[in-house]
């Protein structure tokens, strides 16, 4: 059933709005590529991200693969991320994102593309 949703949504056009899903508090899948990699953040894993407003900033609580561990950790913590900007984090680290639910990593000036966001089961 929830397959058969999600197929009417995208053929009607009616994209998750990412931004206010995050500012909002919903629950979110951030999918790395294969083959990035940043300090304990690797590609190829999915982290399950919510942003929570708390004390006049944004909380991140992040499931995910922590490559410096070697296994699935929950880490929650304050972030200078804030979803109204555009902007999630990961593990303390700040990533982009855009309406189309595309994930960017600013390396050395340049805007790489990095993943992409998710609905939690699609």
């Amino acid at each position: 059933m929830r397959r058969a949703i999600m197929a009417v949504v995208r053929f009607v056009g009616l994209e998750p709005n990412w931004r206010v899903r995050l500012a909002r508090g919903y629950s979110v899948v951030v999918r790395l590529k294969p083959g990035f990699q940043l300090g304990t953040i690797e590609g190829g894993h999915d982290f399950h991200l919510k942003m929570k407003w708390d004390a006049g900033r944004y909380l991140e609580q992040v499931r995910g693969y922590n490559a410096g561990s070697r296994r699935s950790i929950d880490f929650e913590a304050p972030t200078s991320a804030n979803p109204h900007e555009h902007t999630l984090s990961i593990f303390g680290a700040v990533f982009g994102f855009d309406q189309a639910g595309q994930v960017f990593y600013d390396r050395e000036g340049r805007r790489e593309k990095v993943g992409e966001l998710k609905l939690p089961g699609a």
